[in-house]
């Protein structure tokens, strides 16, 4: 027996028993979705970062990992790692200390060449993070060469703008319009409600946060669909009968009540609606109209 023991005791470990290296499970949870071994894509390269951060500066490395500026302007700004204990940090710094000793740094354009957009047939939608709205918004671009910024976040129609630049992807920072927008809506609450019944009189705003539900193309035309406050709306944005025109078709279910939209706006445009009444760029509807109307965007 006890020479058996002494057997187990001696014998190596297997490949998957031995232990990983210290710093391997920190970085594995903390570091590795941005910091790749040989090459700078989220955040810069294991290599990259051992020519910073010598052995000799691994209190400097610890110290900028908990309250990081920012050195590389064409890459994302760092979260704070203020979480990570110092133990760990310091760990972190020895294994990729030790990583990417002996290997070369390569070059970006090996791994990703760069992105050509490919032509796409009119109407079409991309996601992209578009200025003045949220990361998550939606190009729509037209085949009359109008475009529109849709936000999937607020659940509203942004802006309008003349070019139909398609390739509004960028992930360093928002993508660059072609032109000034034509057309901005400024409401600060784009739906407001009646009281209770369908009488067109005080309207409150829908401070409720809308939920985005997806959307579905219909001939190539988004239509989105949120729900707000009980109700469920659905939008669908195309062009309308000129070249300078784009329709916004609504439909609205679970509506018991009259609603009014703020239309506020800045810019060059007219808005017209094949439902209730506008009156200082408020729209009125009834319960019954507002289950399904258009409104109608003209470029001056």
């Amino acid at each position: 027996m006890k020479y058996f023991l002494s057997l187990l005791l001696t014998l190596p470990l297997a490949a998957e028993d031995k232990v990983p290296p210290p710093g391997e499970q920190p970085f594995k949870t903390n570091c590795a979705a941005c910091h790749m071994l040989a090459s700078d894509v989220v955040g810069p390269s294991l290599v990259s970062l051992a020519k910073t951060y010598p052995k000799a500066k691994q209190g400097e490395f610890v110290a900028w990992a908990k309250a990081p500026g920012k050195k590389n302007t064409n890459m994302i700004q760092m979260p704070s790692m203020a979480h990570v204990p110092d133990a760990d940090l310091a760990k972190i710094h020895d294994y990729l200390l030790s990583t990417a000793d002996g290997v070369k740094e390569k070059s970006g354009k090996e791994l990703y060449p760069k992105f050509k957009e490919p032509k796409r047939p009119l109407p079409y939608v991309v996601r992209a993070s578009m200025p003045d709205s949220s990361p998550a918004s939606v190009g729509v671009i037209l085949e009359n060469g109008l475009s529109v910024c849709w936000d999937t976040e607020a659940c509203r129609f942004r802006y309008a703008y003349v070019g139909n630049k398609t390739n509004l992807f960028n992930i360093w920072k928002p993508a660059s319009l072609p032109n000034k927008p034509f057309y901005v809506e400024s409401s600060d609450v784009l739906i407001h409600s009646a009281t209770s019944d369908d009488k067109k009189g005080s309207f409150f705003p829908i401070t409720a946060k809308p939920r985005f539900r997806g959307y579905r193309l219909i001939d190539r035309n988004p239509e989105f669909h949120y729900s707000l406050g009980g109700f469920e709306i659905r939008e669908q944005v195309g062009t309308g009968g000129s070249g300078g025109t784009i329709k916004r078709q609504f439909t609205i279910s679970h509506l018991d009540r009259s609603i009014q939209l703020d239309l506020s706006s800045k810019g060059n445009a007219i808005v017209s609606s094949d439902k209730g009444t506008i009156k200082d760029g408020k729209l009125s509807l009834t319960a019954a109209e507002a289950k399904s109307f258009t409104l109608t965007l003209t470029k001056k």
